[in-house]
């Protein structure tokens, strides 16, 4: 088995981090999109490391600065991104190597990730904890709702810190979906629209403002763009009884991991109540 060193992403470049990432999981990302999502970040710049061979890079791992508050308290966050290997080097500790080296060398309060199938053994091997499983439904829009609405949280609640100035960088087209706006005043509400069937359909991604205000925005996006069908991620469990013509679409697991160094400490009181929302899981960043 060949050997491998663990350098700093910044010794390569963007065009050699991109052919490792789309080798890996068969995407064609642009500088563009790298650009938008780790250089301008709204806390900051990626940080990330490159595993490398004597036949060049082989693996790599980014963290992506991710602003959270738990209660009223900031936190210092990175959301784990992007754990690519080539096909060639699978099997040879790339991924175990590269996660070891950001869980003792990034001074952070916490690392979360929402992985896939494949990945989230090796996550829990390396002592991840579950924050939450958010489920995804679809839903009839038999009356107009308010979306996510980004408001204070109790103490104890650990959320995405989402102010106007992040969500224009999360409804970025480089994201890969194109977003919609509507706002009045202070009150703005992001979304998109698409379809299926032929049928209209609305994903909301966040809102910001009174909520009141937000429903007059959303009864008139609706009846604007005469949606039908309203796609939410449901951060509460399906009610009693379901919603009409409610359909089950999987669930997003967010790991996370802290050494115990910083602000947070992993519990189930801080972890059992995440409201994540479409901003924090859709496309899975």
């Amino acid at each position: 088995m060949n050997s491998f060193e663990i350098v700093n992403i910044a010794e390569l470049s963007t065009s050699q981090v991109l052919d490792v990432i789309n080798t890996a999981f068969g995407r064609s990302e642009s500088t563009d999109w790298y650009a938008w999502k780790h250089r301008e970040g709204p806390w900051g710049p990626s940080i990330g490391v490159v595993a490398v061979d004597r036949s060049g890079p082989i693996g790599v791992r980014l963290l992506l600065p991710w602003g959270l508050r738990l209660g009223g308290t900031a936190l210092s966050a990175h959301r784990a991104t992007e754990a690519a290997t080539i096909p060639r080097a699978q099997g040879r500790g790339v991924f175990t190597a590269l996660n070891r080296w950001m869980m003792e060398e990034v001074q952070t309060d916490l690392i979360f990730s929402t992985p896939n199938l494949n990945s989230r053994g090796g996550y829990l091997k390396l002592g991840w904890s579950e924050i939450a499983r958010v489920p995804h439904r679809w839903e009839l829009a038999a009356k107009p709702r308010s979306g996510t609405v980004i408001r204070p949280t109790p103490e104890g609640t650990l959320r995405t810190d989402w102010d106007l100035g992040a969500l224009r960088w999360r409804s970025d087209p480089r994201s890969g979906h194109l977003y919609d706006v509507a706002a009045s005043g202070d009150d703005v509400l992001y979304y998109r629209v698409f379809r299926r069937r032929g049928i209209r359909v609305v994903a909301p991604l966040a809102s910001l403002g009174d909520p009141a205000q937000l429903a007059l925005l959303w009864a008139e996006m609706l009846a604007r763009t005469r949606a039908r069908i309203l796609l939410r991620p449901a951060t509460q469990p399906v009610p009693e009884p379901p919603p009409r013509l409610a359909v089950q679409r999987g669930e997003s697991l967010v790991l996370g991991w802290n050494s115990g160094r910083g602000l947070l400490r992993l519990s189930d009181e801080v972890t059992s109540s995440v409201p994540w929302s479409a901003a924090d899981i859709e496309g899975v960043m």
